[in-house]
């Protein structure tokens, strides 16, 4: 054999094909075999990564209904997703202590005057609490609408509506209440007052105070004209843009009368909750 002659040297052989050793039919399957096991560890990791990022993401926007059943806060058909929240506006509230008076909001807290009741009663959405809401997007809420009030087709809504309110007005409208009954003598000079409605709105706020319990930290610091460290109770918050909803509300309430509450009565087919429904 001359040993010049290149290794391989018949490039035409059935051996080889561009200079390289033509694959048997056992390699070609194991290659083939490595390169759908290697493409499959890519795409199980893809997949963890989404599932972990995306169960994340979900369960922040998941938020329980009154039966226990979860929703979904960025569904397009919830109940909240036509209300603008603009979530998570990052915000500094005004914890002031002793200079509160000199500012706008001593309108709001300071003594009671026309002014401060109207004030108010627009903060309460005082009387434009009521929207009317369809039997779907009830449902999607986490109500059953056969158990539920629809107003009368008298009422001239159409059929299949529902009264609500957002919860937000009711809880502004309870501490209201505690805020008169903090001036008594000019909002109930008789000496008389409802004070199972003033428990009411007191536990209704205490409630939901715990229920966001608010994580957000206060810390201390030396002031000048207090010989301890002070808290600093304005700290920055992520808000919904209550404006907004506020707003929201105004534009699509509806006005009803208390005839109309009145005038109201229960059809054949009604749910009659027993007692006043509570505890449900």
């Amino acid at each position: 054999m001359d040993v010049t002659e290149p290794f391989l040297a018949d490039l035409n052989s059935k051996h080889t094909r561009y200079g390289l050793l033509e694959r048997s039919p056992v390699s070609s399957w194991i290659k083939h075999a490595l390169c759908g096991f290697a493409l499959l560890n890519i795409l199980i990791f893809c997949l963890n990564l989404f599932l972990i990022f995306n169960t994340n993401s979900v369960a922040a926007r998941l938020i329980p209904g009154p039966d226990g059943s979860f929703r979904d806060l960025n569904d397009p058909d919830d109940v909240l997703s036509f209300v603008p929240h603009a979530d998570n506006a990052r915000k500094v509230i005004d914890g002031r202590l002793f200079t509160l008076n000199t500012t706008s909001a001593w309108d709001l807290v300071g003594p009671p005057s026309p002014t401060t009741d109207a004030l108010w009663d627009e903060l309460s959405a005082e009387g434009h609490e009521i929207i009317l809401v369809n039997a779907s997007t009830l449902r999607q809420a986490g109500y059953d609408p056969a158990k539920y009030f629809s107003a009368p087709l008298s009422w001239n809504f159409g059929p299949d509506m529902y009264p609500v309110q957002i919860d937000v007005f009711h809880q502004i409208h309870c501490l209201d209440v505690l805020r008169k009954h903090a001036h008594f003598d000019r909002y109930f000079p008789d000496g008389k007052t409802d004070w199972q409605h003033f428990g009411h709105c007191l536990h209704i706020l205490l409630q939901n105070i715990q229920c966001h319990a608010d994580l957000e930290l206060i810390p201390h610091r030396w002031v000048e004209k207090d010989p301890v460290p002070f808290a600093q109770f304005s700290i920055g918050k992520r808000c919904r843009d209550f404006g907004a909803i506020k707003e929201w509300n105004l534009v699509h309430s509806r006005n009803v009368t208390h005839a109309m509450w009145q005038s109201s009565r229960p059809l054949e087919e009604s749910v009659i909750w027993p007692g006043y429904g509570e505890g449900s």
